[in-house]
């Protein structure tokens, strides 16, 4: 069978990233930039969703389905980007793409929800497995943004920049863990070499 489908013409292979109620998630990817866009057959009516640029994509999942709670369908898209996992979501009723970051925050399930690439919310699980223990934060997080720090004000939504007097440039920020590990204990244990 051959499909009529849209985009059709730019020679690429397309992708199914899921189906639901007759609309289908179709995606295409190339030259490290995908394509995505929400079609049904039946109508022909096809709506292609925001661009978020190129970036180097080692591999991407896609997910479709509706959202009965807000009465929207959402595409679901994770990617290996720059060796780590960013998951967004799409929602056609906003049109807009949302990302996702997922970490621990001591010991705690910790989402930041980027909305519209602009504002940040952060959710922290304080009981694991409890979706009623979700609690948004208020107040300010320092942030790594692109080897300079910044403090992000969670309620009106501003950033400070912040500066370590006597550094004058970042060049990689990274987490610090205090331990009582000393690099001189390893000397004193005896290297075995095998012949």
């Amino acid at each position: 069978m051959n499909l009529n489908y849209p985009l059709k013409t730019l020679c690429l292979d397309a992708g199914i990233g899921g189906l639901c109620d007759g609309l289908v998630c179709v995606y295409f990817v190339e030259n490290y930039d995908d394509i995505i866009y929400i079609w049904n057959p039946t109508t022909g009516k096809h709506k292609i969703l925001p661009s978020f640029g190129k970036g180097f994509i080692l591999a991407i999942s896609y997910g479709f389905g509706y959202d009965s709670s807000n009465d929207d369908y959402k595409v679901v898209r994770i990617s290996n980007f720059n060796d780590s996992l960013e998951v967004k979501i799409y929602s056609l009723r906003t049109d807009s793409w949302r990302k996702l970051l997922v970490w621990a925050l001591k010991g705690n399930l910790c989402v930041v929800c980027e909305d519209t690439f602009t504002f940040y919310d952060v959710w922290v699980m304080n009981e694991y497995g409890k979706k009623e223990s979700w609690t948004k934060l208020d107040g300010e997080i320092l942030v790594n943004f692109g080897g300079t720090l910044i403090l992000y004000d969670l309620i009106k939504h501003t950033i400070k920049y912040r500066s370590i007097y006597g550094v004058p440039d970042f060049h990689e920020v990274m987490i610090y863990q205090e331990s009582l590990v000393s690099p001189d204990d390893f000397m004193k244990l005896p290297i075995y070499l095998n012949n």
